[in-house]
């Protein structure tokens, strides 16, 4: 996939199956999240996984932004 096809083909997900996905698939994406380049190689990102369904609620009300009702897996350990 070249780069303008991945910009002309990218989507904006807002509607979510309601499925949790595993644990060990969240982290496999966090990881590849550390791998994402940064301008300068700053690395400033932080990544939070919230999968506490009363947590998800709570972010619903104050993100406008986070549109669809995600569903969560376990707590974390």
């Amino acid at each position: 996939m070249t780069v303008q096809e991945a910009i002309k083909e990218r989507r904006s997900v807002r509607q979510y199956r309601d499925q949790a996905i595993p644990v060990e698939r969240l982290m496999a994406l966090v990881e590849l999240g550390l791998w994402a380049p940064t301008g300068g190689n700053a690395q400033t990102w932080r990544f939070v996984v919230v999968t506490d369904s009363k947590t998800v609620r709570a972010l619903h009300a104050v993100s406008p932004g986070m549109l669809g009702h995600p569903p969560t897996s376990p707590r974390l350990s």
